[in-house]
């Protein structure tokens, strides 16, 4: 866990140098069972330029179920945040 978060912080550094954008780490609780099937905590990192708002994963790797993961989590966060898309 903690490389996964030294990868991930880098990886934000670096973006954040080169690219002029702002990296979040979004933690939110899922309380409707809707991501994990179960009330967890949700993790996402997100890019955010000129208020345009990207949900991305920052890791150092993933794994088979990732993507149907990442489609749950970015639901998820748009209905927390209450955004459109």
């Amino acid at each position: 866990m903690q490389s996964e978060a030294s990868f991930r912080n880098a990886l934000a550094g670096i973006l954040e140098k080169n690219f002029d954008i702002k990296v979040l780490n979004i933690n939110e609780y899922d309380e409707q069972d809707g991501v994990l099937g179960r009330p967890d905590q949700v993790e996402l990192n997100v890019i955010i330029k000129n208020a345009l708002l990207l949900i991305c994963e920052l890791k150092s790797s993933i794994d088979n179920g990732w993507y149907v993961s990442l489609r749950a989590q970015s639901a998820f966060l748009r209905t927390a945040l209450r955004l459109q898309g």
